[in-house]
């Protein structure tokens, strides 16, 4: 911010590349410091190139080069102008995240039952079987019919496999309660 506010109000005039350095610098050990306390192992990145992101990326792209365009400008008149472009970018930017944000997971949703997170979508059926027998196997009863019920979601109405699955939902309840009654 120290640096940012040197640049945007050129403060101290006749040291003008040495503030440019100085901000870069600054930029750098905020950067640097930054990267330094994330965990690489906690940074999990699902990114699904899709006209979107490649959109937002773009305008990123843009905004920052107008940051930059106006770190390295010697005039102030457009140095100031540089700032304006970039800081009116960035609110449309935001505006545009929000609103594209809303359209691509589709609004609001107020019922889990209702649909399906974006992550069972990426899911197979196949590899939802899988997750229903290894939630079996560690007794997590809840979490293997909420795999079934997506499983079954997918399915047509009419595929003569939704009523197994309705069947194997009815049986998993019931061992959920021969268990509950076990444990009290």
């Amino acid at each position: 911010m120290f640096g940012f506010a040197i640049q945007a109000f050129d403060l101290f005039p006749q040291l003008g590349r040495a503030r440019q350095t100085v901000f870069l610098i600054l930029v750098g050990v905020f950067l640097g410091s930054l990267l330094r306390a994330i965990d690489p192992s906690s940074v999990k990145l699902n990114l699904q190139v899709s006209g979107f992101t490649i959109l937002v990326a773009i305008f990123l792209t843009i905004v920052i080069g107008f940051l930059i365009a106006a770190a390295f400008s010697k005039d102030t008149i457009r140095r100031g102008e540089f700032y304006n472009i970039a800081t009116v970018g960035s609110f449309i930017f935001f505006v545009f995240l929000v609103i594209g944000g809303i359209v691509t997971y589709g609004g609001i949703k107020t019922s889990s039952e209702e649909t399906i997170s974006l992550e069972k979508e990426k899911i197979t059926t196949s590899e939802l079987s899988t997750l229903v027998e290894q939630a079996l196997q560690h007794k997590d009863f809840e979490r293997a019919i909420m795999h079934l019920r997506t499983i079954k979601s997918r399915l047509d109405q009419n595929d003569e496999r939704v009523k197994s699955i309705q069947e194997k939902i009815k049986q998993i309840q019931l061992e959920e309660i021969k268990q509950s009654m076990h444990v009290s």
